[in-house]
Parts: structure tokens; sequence; C-alpha cells
């Protein structure tokens, strides 16, 4: 509870059940409210007021992990979040008397399953007069966000035995894959992969029911992932076991959108137009492969348009760890074995975990983090870089003691930044880091102004 004062900023994700979102709305905390029943961390709530069209979210204490995905977004994205303060709030709400919306309608409880709970629930009016309910998606939600219903692995054992053969049979979250190897005899076997690192992976490879079910009692490293070789005979108990560990498939599903123009007095009555798209098994839309070609194009368009230093954007999710130390390390990648470049990933995976990107000095080179970015601050993260480089190219190891005398002789704020804002965005960083992230901040901000 200590973690939230009312009428500070926040960034509330569109999605909090996952540490992998796609947008995040500003957000004021209101303070906190219990229900009848007394207070009790699941009768206690934490009230947020927000920008898009959730208006308001109320999160239980018990939910840990939805509060905590609120504190860890806004301090990684500490500039973002404090451009909506309280004082502003009014002036940043939208003037416009009807905006694009879009509402699930047809089966609301699967709606709001598919959509992980996102939208709020409506009445409206659609264009021929009849009154209909439905849930409605936060403002920057596009349709392209929508990922189809998912059915446990468990359901699926008759065609996951026909299809394997042919094409890879992918979890819905992405991080199981099973592939048969195409030899029906004696010999014929499944390969189980899963990530190579422990956070995301180790609860499959170090599972011991699935260790005494692999050929060989063990995973090995493969294409940047831990495969597990299965024999044919053990592929039922495996995919048990997979459905017990909460593994699904993707499942096709039909979902009905109303495209809606709603009111701006915050009523749920809306004229609009409805259409239909078909999900496509296994396919997400909104996938990481997807962002991280979207920030690399915008990057690339910066980069055009002002002279950057040579930049590079990835994805930590989909790089393969070999390719990921030989990025930072190039140095250290002769002789090192396959154990130690896992090793070495799984470190490099961790201290990048939450930022959108860095400039490495002995590199000389940017690396923008895609999966970590949040959409539209992309512009931000290509100049903050930038200018780490151009102090970097200028001054050298001598860079941080000029940040130091900027620290000490700068007032305690500086246009809507303070010094308190920088210390708390980056608690736990040395005084040399806060510093220079304070000289970058405001030269990134004059670059911007001044462009």
């Amino acid at each position: 509870m200590r973690d939230f004062e009312v009428g500070d900023s926040y960034l509330v994700p569109d999605d909090l059940s996952t540490d992998t979102f796609f947008d995040a709305s500003p957000a004021i905390f209101c303070g906190f409210k219990t229900k009848d029943e007394g207070i009790t961390p699941s009768t206690s709530l934490a009230v947020f007021c927000t920008l898009d069209g959730r208006r308001k979210i109320e999160v239980k204490l018990s939910d840990w992990g939805a509060l905590t995905r609120i504190k860890n977004h806004t301090e990684q994205n500490w500039d973002a979040a404090h451009e909506v303060t309280l004082s502003n709030w009014d002036s940043q709400m939208s003037n416009e008397s009807r905006k694009r919306g879009y509402i699930m309608t047809g089966n609301i409880l699967q709606a709001i399953s598919d959509t992980k709970s996102q939208g709020r629930l409506v009445t409206f009016s659609d264009d021929k007069g009849n009154v209909r309910d439905g849930v409605l998606m936060p403002d920057k939600w596009e349709p392209s966000q929508l990922k189809g219903s998912t059915v446990p692995i468990v359901a699926r054992k008759d065609m996951i035995k026909t299809v394997a053969p042919k094409e890879p049979i992918v979890s819905s979250d992405g991080m199981v894959t099973l592939i048969h190897s195409g030899l029906h005899n004696q010999y014929g076997f499944y390969y189980l992969d899963v990530p190579k690192s422990k956070k995301q992976g180790g609860e499959f490879y170090l599972d011991r029911q699935l260790l005494d079910l692999v050929d060989g009692g063990d995973f090995f490293t493969a294409g940047g992932k831990m495969r597990g070789r299965i024999p044919e005979g053990n592929i039922d108990a495996v995919i048990d076991r997979l459905g017990q560990m909460g593994v699904t498939l993707p499942s096709e599903n039909k979902v009905e959108l109303t495209a809606a123009e709603e009111q701006n007095d915050d009523s749920a009555q809306s004229d609009g137009r409805r259409y239909s798209e078909d999900i496509e098994e296994g396919v997400s839309q909104n996938s990481t492969a997807a962002r991280t070609e979207q920030v690399r194009s915008i990057m690339d368009e910066l980069s055009k348009k002002y002279k950057s230093a040579p930049i590079e954007t990835i994805s930590l999710r989909d790089i393969g760890d070999r390719e990921l130390v030989e990025m930072f390390f190039p140095d250290e990648m002769e002789g090192a074995t396959e154990e130690e470049i896992a090793e070495g990933a799984v470190k490099l995976r961790e201290y990048f975990e939450g930022r959108d990107g860095t400039f490495d000095h002995e590199l000389g080179k940017i690396v923008i983090f895609a999966d970590n970015m949040p959409k539209g601050k992309e512009e931000k993260v290509f100049f903050h870089e930038n200018i780490h480089a151009a102090l970097d190219k200028l001054y050298g190891d001598k860079t941080r003691g000029i940040a130091e005398r900027f620290w000490t002789s700068s007032p305690d704020k500086i246009g809507s930044r303070t010094k308190k804002w920088v210390e708390k965005g980056y608690s736990g960083k040395s005084e040399a880091t806060i510093h220079e992230e304070w000289l970058t901040y405001n030269l990134a901000d004059a670059m911007k102004s001044g462009r």
C-alpha cells in the first residue's frame, strides 16, 4: 500500500494479467476503498482513474501481481507516466464530442475471456436502434490485438499426432513446441522445445515428471531452445503432464466487433456498424515479431531523419542465446561452451528486463528492446539513447564528471522534471548513473523542443 500515493501519476497496462502487454494508459491514483464485507486484501480495492476507455479501474489488494505491474511499469517509464499529472489532467482529456471505439458483442463471457478483461461492460444502441450489451475496449485498442480463445492441450491429443509430423504444434503463449521426427517406426520420436532461459523454460526442462519421460532423462540445447526427445510411446503421458502444467493451444474462434462512435459524456449509447473477423488457428497478429518489425521501422525512419549513432532493434524474447551474447561480448565468444553461452544469455536477459533501450559504450551502438517498448515512446527512447551516444563521443570518460557538476549546479526542477523524479525512477542505481540520466533527459528535452 505504501507504493501508491493519492494524486500521484501512474501507468496502468491494458492487460494487468501478464507481463507481456503492448500499451498502457496514464492514470491518477484515487485511493483505497473497501466492500461491505469488511477489510481484507480481497475486499479492499486500489482505485485508479485512467485516460482511456476504462475511465476507472479497481484492483484488489490481493492481486499483488497486477499492482506490481503498475508499479514496475511506472518506474521503468517514469517520464511517460509523469507527463500527465493531477494539475494538467483536464487538459489531457479529449475535447472531441465523439470518438471511434470497439465493442465486443455476442458471447459476452467469451469476449471477456478473449480480451483478458481489458474492457468494461456497457449497454449501447446499434445503427438499427436495438439496445445491446457488449464489452467496450480501451481507447487505443485495435482489432489486430484480439487473440483467439484457447483449449487445454490434452483436448487435442489426436490432432497433435496427426499434425505434428507435418508442422510444429505451438502453445497459445508460444512457449512450448511439439513436432514429430517424421520416422514412424521403432525409432520414431517427438521433439519438445521450450525456452532456454530458466525464467521462461525452467519449469519444463527441470520438471521431474517430464525428465522421466524424455529420452536419456534430460533436455539438451538445440537452436537457442532446450529440447527433449520423446519416444512415441510416451507422447500421451507428456501431453497429460503439459496439461497439468497449464499448457493450452489456440482454438478457432469467430469474434463479432462493433466499431462505434462513443459519446464523450461517458454514456454507453452509441451508433455503429458491425463486422466480423476470423481469427486463424495458432496465429496471433499481435505477436512479438510484428511488434519488433514495427519498432525497427520507426527507428530506421528516425535514423534517416536525424543523425543517429549505429542502432539495432531486437526482441529479447526471440533472439537466440548465442546471437545475444555475441552482440554484447563478441571478444569472449571464442572457446565459450554452450553452457557458458546459455548462462551469459540468462544474465543479459535479466539485466535488460523491462528496459526499452541502452547505449553500449564499448560497442558504440544503441540497442533497442522492442518487446519492452510501449507504443508511442519510440521517439523519446531514440533521442534519449542518442544523447548518451553523443555525450560518450564528445566527452568519453569525463561524461559522468560533467553530469555530477550539472546535478550539483542545476535547480531541483527543470521544466516538468524534478531531481526527485529521476531518483525515484532510477531507484537502486548508482549516484553516477542517476546524475547522467538527469543530464541526458534534460538535453533530450531541449533537443526535441528545438529541432
